[in-house]
């Protein structure tokens, strides 16, 4: 009995219409069959025995090729259409199709001869790439297929295309402003990369260069050259020549040196700017030939004026356009005057262009923005001090003022950032730590005598600072003076130790405000009920003062007042008292 197994699921219906004839089939792994069948009792094509049955293909030649798109393949494909014995059958039938790249063939079915060979051509599709045809037997009992491959490469070069610099605009002699760019393809369009470029000037192009005179084209079929124009005046032509394509005349107009060129500024004058700022509108200038013609390629000089050498041009030089334009962007030089100052730029030609001179653009710089305080001061303080305890807010609003000193008027929309000098546990803290300056130029906050914490901040004689800045404009400083708060415990520090009657003791007392802080130089006043006091005075600097107690001679209770004054320590005057101990 004999076995093929085939690879086709398609085929397993045609084989299933056979089966009163023997043959027996088996499904493997879904798309896979096993044929048996009895020998002699099937025949082939040609009523042979199974001897001369076709069971397999071979792939004998045409496999591997390369060729260019859309040419055909030199080799032919060859399939041998073999029976169980490895002989060739001839009279079956072969059925080719492309399966990857898009070409066609001669035939989709071939017959094999004689020697059980069955051939087709191949063209290839018109895109490089891998391409590949499947063989199939068919019309056959058992079944078989074989895959050609083949690559499509490009074709020869064919077609030389301009993509850029032609029908440019410049005077004679000058550098054409875009660089000529060509590229070259096969007949089907696909770049052709590695190709000799030569770039050739036409015979009336005196003095004209080309740099480089030849180059190779990219992967994508690209080349480039600069054109400097010969002394013609008119038409100037530079021929591309790439063997197997026609030669492309690239065009450019030259405008005649010996006729006056006009040069005037087209937009940009006049202009009002910031100090150090750049202009909102580039500075634009135009170069054309005595018949208006664009002239490209014209090299403008820029300098900036002696009031204003610090200005800046860019790009410096400019070449003109094809619309014989040349454009730059200028930024006006620092004015530190409290006047609007006037810069100017001049602009001039490179070459030998009669008629043309010098351009001069001015501009008014309006002068930096200045800062200056505005309020934020306690009634007899100095400007911009204030005055109060730990823990308040402070009584008068900071505002400062970012102004134009050309007009006096605010500048708005300017942010401002507020920060205590030595962090917010020492100097207090501002409601908004960055404030956008309004239509009048104001920026205005509340300082807090409080960290972010919620501590009420030391008090200290040393002032404290709240600085308002402007980013590359100045800054305002604040200073406030913090006092303690107003006196509220006066306590007993060290009590007397010695409570006979007729003894003395030194007692320690300490004044604090309602925070637990120290008040200094606050006046004190003692009164005893029996004996005698001495000492009181003033407040140490940590709130403490000492009274020598001499008991009086009776026994019994005896008591000691105090009143404290504090009109010497903070921006009140306050007598409190007394308090008896």
């Amino acid at each position: 009995m004999l076995f093929t197994v085939i690879a086709d699921e398609e085929y397993l219906m045609q084989l299933n219409r056979h089966a009163s004839k023997g043959l027996w089939i088996a499904a493997i792994a879904g798309a896979v069959a096993v044929v048996g069948c009895i020998d002699h009792s099937v025949t082939g094509p040609n009523h042979q025995n199974a001897a001369g049955l076709a069971v397999r293909l071979l792939l004998q030649d045409g496999n591997g090729q390369s060729g260019a798109v859309g040419a055909a393949l030199p080799t032919p494909i060859a399939i041998k259409v073999l029976d169980a014995n490895g002989l060739g059958v001839p009279g079956a039938t072969v059925t080719f199709s492309v399966r990857k790249g898009n070409g066609t063939l001669g035939s989709p079915t071939a017959v094999s001869d004689t020697a059980g060979v069955a051939r087709t051509t191949w063209k290839m599709g018109n895109t490089p790439g891998a391409g590949s045809v499947t063989a199939i037997l068919s019309t056959a009992l058992v079944l078989d297929s074989v895959v050609v491959t083949a690559t499509a490469i490009t074709g020869p070069a064919a077609i030389v295309n301009v993509t850029a610099g032609d029908s440019q605009n410049a005077g004679t002699g000058s550098l054409l402003p875009t660089a000529i760019a060509v590229q070259v393809t096969d007949i089907l369009g696909n770049p052709v990369a590695g190709v000799t470029v030569n770039w050739s000037l036409a015979a009336a192009n005196l003095g004209g260069t080309v740099s480089p005179a030849s180059s190779t084209s990219d992967a994508n079929g690209n080349a480039t050259t600069q054109w400097t124009l010969g002394a013609f005046s008119g038409v100037q032509v530079l021929n591309v020549l790439v063997a197997g394509a026609p030669t492309l005349a690239v065009h450019a107009n030259a405008a005649s040196p010996n006729a006056n060129a006009t040069f005037k500024i087209v937009s940009g004058n006049g202009q009002v700017g910031q100090s150090a700022g750049q202009l909102q509108q580039p500075l634009v200038v135009s170069v054309a030939d005595a018949k208006g013609v664009p002239i490209s390629g014209v090299q403008v000089n820029w300098a900036q004026g002696s009031g204003n050498l610090d200005g800046h041009i860019a790009p410096n030089p400019a070449v003109t356009d094809a619309n014989g334009q040349a454009s730059v962007l200028w930024t006006l030089g620092a004015n530190n005057r409290d006047s609007v100052a006037v810069d100017s730029v001049t602009a001039t030609l490179s070459g030998n262009l009669p008629g043309t001179g010098t351009l001069v653009f001015t501009a008014s710089a309006r002068p930096a923005p200045r800062v200056r305080f505005i309020r934020g001061t306690t009634a007899g303080q100095p400007a911009g001090s204030q005055v109060d305890t730990t823990g308040a807010t402070l009584g008068d609003t900071l505002i400062m003022q970012v102004y134009d000193p050309a007009t006096g008027n605010g500048v708005a929309g300017i942010s401002v950032t507020w920060t205590p000098q030595a962090g917010d546990a020492v100097d207090g803290t501002s409601v908004n730590s960055v404030v956008t300056t309004d239509n009048f130029g104001y920026a205005k906050n509340i300082w807090v005598l409080r960290s972010n914490a919620g501590v009420p901040i030391p008090p200290n004689t040393v002032a404290k600072r709240m600085i308002a800045s402007a980013a590359n404009i100045g800054q305002v400083e604040y200073r406030a003076r913090v006092y303690p708060g107003r006196w509220s415990n006066v306590s007993v520090v060290t009590a007397p130790v010695n409570l006979h009657a007729d003894s003395s003791n030194t007692v320690v007392f300490k004044v604090t405000d309602s925070n637990g802080y120290a008040i200094s130089g606050a006046t004190i006043g003692v009164a005893v009920t029996a004996g005698t006091a001495s000492g009181g005075g003033f407040t140490a600097a940590d709130g403490t003062f000492s009274v020598a107690w001499k008991f009086g001679a009776a026994a019994g209770p005896q008591s000691i007042s105090i009143t404290v004054t504090t009109f010497a320590t903070g921006p009140y005057t306050e007598t409190r008292g007394p308090s008896t101990y």
